[in-house]
């Protein structure tokens, strides 16, 4: 803006004094104010430079920059004493707290209000009004709650699958890996009595009443079926070790009966079982190993299947087949199987080892008293593995 300014000086002359002059707003009009009440000077010629260079002085020490941040802590702090005059002038009711005002210097930076002049990059701004400014979600459709209930089932369906995958394959894992402890025990136990037979084979043959070119167990059955004491074809541990000597003195010699024949921890066998057991052991003991050649497997099939004759008058069933298939459990010739708990879904012996013949005959619906030719029990043989008697090359090759 332009200011013009005329002074008259002597009367021998006018002189007009033209000065132009850049002046703020907000102080032009302070300057036309000063300067309708300082026009009395214009009297004399010296007054003239004087009131000049004091109106320029005036401009450099009024016109000044104050800025926002100075203002409004001014601004602040007349609001602070204004509110402390009027809490100690007014009276307060009883019980209720006073009134107290809120600045932005007193808030955190959550609850501060937003002051645009300080907040050059908005980062205040964007803090407090964040949640102002969200946009609110929308309300599913019908087709996305039925696409997300499904798409939550079967990932946790999923998730059940691949638990219940895993559980499944650790128990396997360790059952079998407990199956395995126990055959290689009990085949280590074979080896440690096939030592004691050949040491003492002349006394245990006597001692026992079988001969293994016949394979008639006519007298190890009469020897055991008195001893049974829970009924009469069941026969405890305990009366193996009181009443019968061949047992006790087979035990002397160190060779592990009790431990072999009661695998399943019961103390309760089926006579049947004992006598089949105390058969095959002496019958693979007490010759020499043989080599495991496809005519060796096929005499030994044949001799295993007349002792089973001899139980019973020359005819094979269900339960013959049962008791043998026990008595190879006890020798490690067949792998025992874990029985489990009876309460849990658990089968005891007696019921597992008919169930398993009828799988393994391929024929669920036979019955107890039904005849078993040899070519049906030779598909339980060739499953045997009879490294108590045959030598472990070909200890594995099939019956024909």
């Amino acid at each position: 803006k332009l200011s013009f300014i005329l002074s008259v000086y002597s009367s021998t002359g006018l002189m007009v004094v033209l000065s132009l002059q850049k002046i703020p707003s907000n102080s032009y009009s302070r300057m036309l104010s000063r300067c309708s009440h300082s026009s009395m000077h214009v009297m004399r010629p010296y007054y003239a430079s004087s009131y000049a260079s004091s109106l320029h002085l005036h401009q450099r020490a009024e016109f000044c920059i104050v800025t926002t941040k100075e203002r409004q802590a001014k601004f602040q702090q007349r609001q602070r004493e204004a509110q402390l005059q009027e809490m100690l002038h007014r009276p307060s009711k009883a019980g209720e707290p006073p009134l107290r005002a809120v600045y932005p210097g007193d808030l955190s930076d959550d609850e501060d209000e937003y002051i645009p002049e300080v907040d050059w990059d908005h980062t205040r701004f964007e803090s407090h009004y964040k949640r102002i400014w969200d946009e609110a979600p929308e309300p599913e459709l019908r087709r996305e709650k039925v696409y997300n209930f499904l798409l939550r089932n079967f990932f946790f369906l999923s998730c059940a699958v691949a638990f219940g995958c895993l559980s499944f394959g650790a128990f396997t894992w360790y059952k079998m890996r407990r199956q395995l402890k126990y055959v290689r025990s009990t085949q280590r136990n074979i080896r440690f009595m096939r030592k004691i037979y050949d040491k003492h084979l002349a006394e245990i043959a006597a001692l026992l009443p079988f001969d293994s070119h016949t394979m008639d167990v006519a007298g190890l059955k009469a020897m055991l079926l008195p001893l049974c004491d829970e009924d009469t074809t069941r026969i405890s541990l305990d009366a193996l070790m009181e009443k019968c000597e061949v047992w006790q003195r087979l035990c002397e010699l160190g060779l592990p009966l009790n431990q072999l024949v009661d695998y399943d921890k019961d103390n309760y066998m089926d006579v049947q079982d004992v006598t089949y057991f105390l058969a095959m052991m002496h019958y693979f003991l007490g010759q020499t190993r043989r080599k495991g050649t496809p005519s060796v497997r096929r005499q030994v099939r044949d001799d295993v299947y007349k002792m089973l004759q001899s139980y019973t008058d020359g005819k094979v069933t269900l339960t013959h087949m049962g008791s043998y298939a026990s008595a190879c459990f006890s020798l490690a010739i067949i792998s025992p199987p874990n029985l489990g708990h009876e309460k849990i879904g658990g089968q005891n012996l007696d019921e597992f080892k008919v169930n398993y013949c009828r799988y393994m005959l391929r024929d669920q619906t036979m019955q107890m008293d039904d005849e078993i030719s040899v070519r049906k029990f030779n598909f339980l043989y060739k499953i045997c593995d009879f490294s108590i008697g045959l030598t472990p090359e070909t200890r594995g090759q099939l019956a024909k």
